[in-house]
């Protein structure tokens, strides 16, 4: 009963988070609706991404808490997951002023493709330089739900946060250049995936 309830907030969190980030998507000019019998999912048309969901892990004021939005591609990927499973590995410069100076993609075929995607990476590292949290980026497929992951998280600092468990930050939102890169990568991933059965 506790798990259950765990998840209850988790959705509700999440829903909160999803509903202003549709609003975002909306303001771009993006087919965006919510998908209310999920509560925390929004639906995309017209795009390389056909949904997105957003969850928030954490709570109280003093315990450190993130936000992931996750970017889905629908395909089928069954027999082919560890193509698709990479992440961003990041260069950090010094120990007490941290400063990122470069990245790479790493894991499975897709993160060839990715790294040879200079126009991408180089608006990404931007990203990466100039966010004060700390972001990172992983692709997960998914075979059951026959969906591929782009998962951003963003780590939030302990109390005092500007983010609380029923709203998410407008910095923590996409750009619309950003969600862009996002749609790139899934170009990518639709690139290397037969589509879902």
């Amino acid at each position: 009963m506790a798990n259950l309830w765990k998840k209850i907030k988790k959705v509700r969190r999440g829903s909160r988070a999803a509903r202003a980030l549709c609003e975002q998507l909306q303001h771009f000019g993006i087919d965006a609706k919510m998908i209310e019998e999920e509560g925390n999912r929004v639906a995309l048309a017209g795009q390389e991404i056909d949904e997105v969901k957003v969850t928030h892990i954490g709570g109280g004021g003093y315990g450190p808490a993130s936000y992931s939005i996750y970017y889905g591609v629908r395909r089928h990927v069954e027999g082919v997951e560890k193509l698709f499973r990479v992440r961003m590995k990041i260069q950090i410069k010094g120990s007490i002023r941290r400063e990122v100076i470069d990245f790479k993609w790493v894991g499975g075929e897709l993160a060839d493709d990715l790294n040879k995607d200079d126009e991408l990476n180089k608006h990404l590292l931007q990203q990466l330089k100039t966010d004060v949290r700390r972001y990172a980026i992983e692709i997960s497929p998914d075979k059951k739900a026959g969906i591929v992951w782009i998962i951003t998280t963003k780590y939030m600092p302990p109390f005092p946060r500007s983010v609380t468990p029923f709203s998410i930050p407008d910095d923590l939102m996409p750009s619309e250049s950003t969600f862009q890169s996002y749609n790139a990568i899934a170009r990518l991933i639709r690139n290397r995936v037969s589509p879902q059965k």
